[in-house]
């Protein structure tokens, strides 16, 4: 009897495992179904326009149009965006309900939780700080400290952190505030005595200045010294140096009736209100609320000498130095990137359960693009990243001068007989000629001038192969595929980020 049952428990567990099994085996074909370059599809997506920098009232309505579809997709509650070129206002639009159970129309008048974008504001003020010799950048941070602070559980190296360190994240503080810095929520009432205790505690992630670390704790360390230096709360600080010179009115870090706030509301659909606690955040890490256009007013007078002077924005653009004589990612508060279609950009993010913000500016070009909206995700970074792209003149080209858009017109390619047969709006067909060149043509060339890796290059860059062939193309070409009758059909197709994304998954799935 005893055996019996055992076998019964042996023959359950092991139906119980069979099952497991062929449940894993099933999730793993379903997300092969989801990832497939057939099935796959994206909520917040590229526009299929190019160049809007003029901003014609037909460039107008195509940006609202796209814009529109996008918070109709993603189920954003509320999206408002500005434009900005050579220090004015090219575009506005505020799209959906700030307040949903007010049926409240978002407006240009409308402001936002920005949470991170808040660090480029604390830098900002640093330097005019350090400008005007109130800070030195270069001194410790423990100089505008009481003298008994002691910061992280090395205080020898804490106390040799300094404000341009806290500025770049650069300091080896950890991401984030350890505990409560308030005793009560609500507004951001910092209680000194509370951050200071905290910091005596905190892990050094690595020694200052010799790497970097996104850090809240830094930043709002660095606000807080700001404000003991110049005898003045942090808030004050802003709106006398930053808001009032350059007349933003829907930017603060204390909200008062006066501001028209948007309503903020879950990450996850169906949304619904939500706020966050304050107290376990630093003001100048997070604080501020602004409109979109605030934000674009804010990065044109990062592209125009003014409120900031030439060395002031030199030294807040600038990607700080590690103690290797490496270059970090960052400036100060700035995050510095390129793009092939625009060149350097400085930029920052933020986002938290229920808001995500972008701002970004080209200083070569003098554009900038702000964009907000009142819940978490999905994140906005891509909308900003594709609208700067199109408002720069001639700007959003597949070939510029810094380098090929990564882009494709198929969504796979496989190899038949050493040709390809490309995956073009849910079909396989053999791919006969792209804008009038044979294919053998170009693969002769991709074989020649890539070697072995020739096919990849065929189907991830397919720009830069026609253009060292000296055919230049345009964001649409027209291919020549063989149908299953054997006839030769044209198509004219947009190369778009999306297809060679599901190209390369493609390849990857193949390897």
């Amino acid at each position: 009897m005893q055996k019996r049952g055992m076998r019964i428990v042996w023959v359950t567990l092991s139906m119980a495992g069979l099952a497991v099994c062929l449940w894993a085996a099933g999730m793993v074909a379903l997300f092969k179904l989801v990832a497939s370059p057939v099935e796959r599809t994206e909520v917040v997506y590229a526009p299929d326009f190019d160049d809007v920098s003029a901003f014609s009232d037909e460039d107008k309505s195509r940006v609202d149009a796209w814009l529109q579809e996008i918070v109709d997709r993603a189920q954003y509650p509320s999206l408002s965006v500005a434009v900005v070129r050579d220090g004015k206002i090219a575009y506005q639009g505020a799209f959906g309900l700030d307040n949903i159970e007010a049926g409240r129309q978002a407006s240009s008048e409308t402001s936002y939780h920005v949470a991170s974008v808040t660090k480029v504001f604390t830098t900002s003020l640093a330097v005019i700080l350090h400008e005007r010799g109130v800070v030195d950048l270069d001194e410790p941070v423990t100089d505008y400290l009481p003298r008994n602070v002691r910061i992280s559980t090395k205080p020898e190296l804490g106390a040799t952190i300094t404000l341009r360190q806290l500025a770049s994240h650069t300091s080896g503080l950890p991401r984030r505030v350890p505990g409560k810095v308030q005793s009560v929520e609500g507004r951001y009432e910092l209680e000194p005595q509370r951050l200071y205790d905290h910091l005596a505690y905190v892990r050094l992630a690595y020694d200052p200045g010799t790497d970097e670390i996104y850090s809240n704790l830094g930043m709002g360390l660095l606000g807080h010294a700001l404000e003991r230096a110049a005898d003045k709360p942090f808030d004050q600080l802003v709106q006398e140096m930053i808001c009032e010179p350059l007349s933003l009115e829907r930017t603060a870090i204390r909200v008062d009736d006066k501001l028209r706030m948007a309503t903020g509301y879950s990450s996850s659909t169906p949304r619904r209100p939500e706020d966050f606690s304050r107290q376990r955040r630093l003001a100048p890490s997070g604080g501020l609320v602004a409109s979109a256009e605030d934000l674009a007013m804010f990065l044109a007078a990062q592209m125009n000498p003014g409120v900031f002077s030439s060395d002031m924005l030199k030294e807040l653009h600038t990607e700080t130095t590690l103690s290797d004589g490496s270059m970090a990612t960052t400036a100060l508060g700035w995050s510095v990137r390129s793009r092939e279609s625009v060149g350097r950009i400085l930029k920052k993010n933020g986002g938290r359960n229920n808001c995500s913000d972008w701002i970004g500016f080209a200083p070569e070009h003098g554009v900038g693009v702000a964009v907000i909206t009142n819940c978490g995700e999905p994140a906005v970074d891509d909308i900003g990243y594709w609208l700067l792209e199109r408002s720069i003149p001639g700007g959003h080209r597949p070939v510029t001068k810094h380098g090929y858009a990564k882009v494709a017109p198929y969504t796979g390619v496989r190899w038949e007989s050493d040709r390809p047969v490309v995956h073009v709006r849910d079909v396989w067909s053999p791919l006969v000629s792209i804008n009038g060149i044979p294919i053998d043509r170009i693969i002769e060339f991709a074989e020649q001038e890539y070697g072995e890796i020739a096919r990849k290059r065929f189907a991830e860059d397919l720009v830069e192969v026609l253009s060292k062939m000296g055919h230049e193309p345009d964001w649409e070409v027209t291919l020549e595929l063989k149908n299953k009758d054997g006839q030769i059909e044209q198509e004219k197709i947009r190369m778009t980020e999306r297809n060679r994304a599901l190209a390369r998954e493609y390849l990857r799935e193949m390897d």
